[in-house]
């Protein structure tokens, strides 16, 4: 009953939005038709004045005649500018998307009668199988959408099935029937084109852009001044309408999440509380695993190694032990099992901030199970079902991995070897031992940066770190500081928050609790470096080569003070490089004197750079002969005070980009040794 008496309160909202919204659009065009008559009156009263006389004053005449093309232009172009959204149509085909009929897909369409009939709402128009870990309502819309109904269709993702029952996979299909029976979708139809019309009016990048920028440009001054006029006049609209978007949009969340819950209900009333909080609980494990998955593909193509394009799903089941080792949820999953809770991740620690995001589209997972949970529904058998794969025929299962496996191929299959499930198995299993850490590792690895005082010899005792204490003790400590980013977003207003609870107490965004959470972070903070700083002396009187891993952890830590000097730098080349290559060279000589000087700051900068570079780690990564080279450049001036020389400009580009791979190679050697070394020392802690 809160549910709906929530629902209808959001949803006078954002009607009331949107009919605020078709005024303000309909007012929009009603300045376009006024400037429209305007230029109609003016040229009138022009065109038939008696007092000009036009073979008098022939250079005035001309000039009055390109004033009236200006405004012309720019009454065409407002114009269209304002009324184009009126004839757009989305229409959401989902690349790679396969329809599947009744007859390819009696079972499943068997479901779908049940269900529709349970829940008490029409059938879809069409139903598309995806690869993805989703199911979603969709439809085609335009401006008139918000007058006319539309049809729904339904989007299945194949990428739900591992580890899914049949009865699980009704939950997730039975919340997406209950968004078909909420009369609200309608307002979301609505909502979605208005969101259409003020993106197409905020976000052109298109033909017309171009074309006003060339019309800005234009050699005729009169003419290009109408061009400036009608930009500027358009980038204002721009902006009123990114402030009602906002408004519109903030307004449609709050319905949306409030229809999550709605669908939630009406789908453990359909098919029991217990199927939805286990497919709710699955969900973001599959996303993460099948994401996992691809990157192994798209990993071993690289290395010229494929499978076969119809033996995607194959692949995802014979190496889903591996994705279980390298994800970072830890749980165990299969269709024949129902879960009751969240699985617990091995890089999270519970917050001391709450905060209600009004961006957010759907309620958190823990909400979602919390208010099923509350949910009156009838009694569940507690008969395992058959796994979800067997409502698709085989034929479509592989039709659409094959489509996805075409989209994630980086090479042409004559320059691939072609691999068993077998083989690939062995692979992954390669990569997840050489790169991938023990999940109780991940947190002492996540914080290696954190310094210390490093020694020859360290000090002190070499006792076994790894324990659950520290583990949490880091966790904790990631979790803090990630509040503390929060709080400052809220302090600055970069996170629209109004009101939020920090340990349970109530507060705004006028009276951040800094002190409180400062004292709580520092002493987290230094706990965490003496658990780092406890790992590094336990390696160390453990490891092969001690030298090598002191040099490892001194050039992680060194790596922050390069990118804190580095970045500015290319930032600031980027930036003039690219007005560079975009500007006409008369436009480049207009502004001649600021380009060489932002020039030559960079390369003052990076001739700074250089002079602050750490050879003695660098020596491991590219020969001394090639650093020699960078300390002779940064003696000298390349750069002339009178001219830019394109030449010096170009070699600047190539140091600043050798010295980004330079020192990401070395990142990467250093962070593969420390990971080897953590390994190794847990493995023989273990055995």
């Amino acid at each position: 009953m809160e549910i709906e008496q929530n629902i209808r309160r959001e949803t006078v909202r954002v009607l009331l939005r949107i009919t605020l919204f078709l005024v303000f659009y309909i007012a929009l065009i009603a300045v376009g038709i006024g400037i429209f008559w305007g230029a109609y009156e003016l040229t009138s009263f022009i065109l038939l004045s008696e007092s000009i006389e036009w073979t008098k004053h022939i250079r005035a005449n001309v000039m009055l005649v390109l004033a009236l093309l200006g405004i012309w232009a720019l009454a065409f172009s407002l114009g269209f500018y304002l009324v184009k959204p009126l004839f757009s149509f989305t229409r959401y085909k989902r690349e790679g998307s396969l329809e599947i009929t009744r007859e390819e897909a009696s079972e499943l369409f068997v479901l779908i009668d049940e269900l529709t009939q349970q829940v008490g709402c029409e059938k879809p128009k069409h139903v598309y199988l995806t690869p993805d870990v989703n199911a979603a309502v969709f439809f085609d819309t335009s401006f008139w959408s918000i007058f006319f109904p539309v049809r729904k269709n339904l989007e299945i993702g194949l990428g739900l099935c591992p580890s899914m029952s049949q009865e699980e996979l009704r939950a997730v299909l039975a919340h997406e029937f209950g968004h078909f029976s909420q009369k609200t979708m309608r307002v979301r139809a609505s909502v979605n084109v208005v969101n259409t019309v003020l993106g197409n009016l905020v976000n052109t990048e298109d033909f017309y852009d171009r074309w006003l920028h060339t019309w800005c440009n234009s050699r005729i001054y009169i003419l290009a001044l109408f061009g400036k006029l009608t930009r500027a006049l358009t980038q204002g609209i721009k902006r009123l309408n990114v402030s009602m978007y906002r408004w519109v949009q903030k307004a449609h969340l709050g319905l949306s999440r409030q229809m999550e819950y709605d669908a939630d209900t009406i789908a453990c009333r359909a098919v029991g509380t217990e199927n939805m909080v286990s497919a709710l609980c699955k969900l973001p494990i599959l996303v993460s695993r099948q994401a996992l998955y691809e990157r192994f593909v798209v990993n071993s193509q690289r290395e010229g190694k494929y499978i076969d394009a119809d033996a995607y799903w194959q692949g995802y089941a014979a190496i889903e032990p591996e994705l279980e080792r390298a994800g970072d949820i830890l749980a165990h999953i299969s269709y024949k099992e129902r879960m009751t809770k969240p699985a617990e991740s091995c890089s999270e620690w519970p917050s001391r901030l709450e905060i209600k995001d009004i961006w957010r589209s759907h309620p958190s997972l823990e909400e979602r199970i919390a208010h099923a949970k509350e949910v009156s529904a009838p009694n569940e058998s507690n008969r395992l079902s058959d796994p979800a794969w067997t409502l698709f025929p085989e034929k479509a299962c592989e039709a659409v991995g094959h489509y996805r496996m075409d989209c994630i191929a980086r090479l042409k299959e004559e320059e691939k070897e072609k691999v068993g499930l077998d083989d690939f198995k062995a692979w992954v299993t390669s990569e997840v031992d050489t790169y991938f850490l023990p999940q109780a590792l991940r947190p002492f690895y996540s914080n290696i940066t954190l310094r210390f005082p490093i020694s020859n010899e360290p000090q002190g005792d070499a006792a076994y770190p790894f324990t659950p204490e520290n583990r949490n003790a880091l966790l904790e400590f990631e979790t803090a500081w990630q509040d503390w980013q929060t709080l400052q977003r809220i302090a600055t207003g970069d996170a629209e928050v109004k009101e939020f609870r920090y340990e349970g107490k109530r507060y705004t965004d006028k009276q951040v609790p800094f002190d409180a959470h400062r004292s709580y972070l520092e002493a987290l903070l230094e706990k965490a470096k003496a658990i780092n700083e406890a790992v590094y002396r336990y390696l160390w009187n453990h490891a092969e080569n001690p030298s090598a891993l002191k040099g490892a952890y001194e050039s992680l830590f060194y790596i922050p003070d390069f990118q804190a000097e580095y970045a500015p730098l290319r930032d600031a080349f980027d930036q003039v490089a690219d007005e560079l290559d975009r500007l006409t060279q008369e436009e480049v000589e207009k502004d001649k004197q600021r380009y060489i000087d932002e020039l030559q700051r960079c390369e003052s900068a990076l001739r700074q750079l250089i002079g602050h570079l750490r050879r003695d780690l660098l020596e491991s990564i590219v020969q001394e002969a090639y650093l020699d080279q960078l300390a002779d450049y940064a003696r000298e001036t390349h750069l002339s005070v009178l001219d830019i020389n394109w030449k010096a400009a170009k070699e600047m580009w190539h140091i600043i980009e050798a010295l980004e791979d330079i020192h990401n190679q070395l990142e990467a050697t250093a962070n593969q040794q420390i990971r080897e070394e953590l390994k190794r020392c847990f493995r023989n802690a273990g055995s």
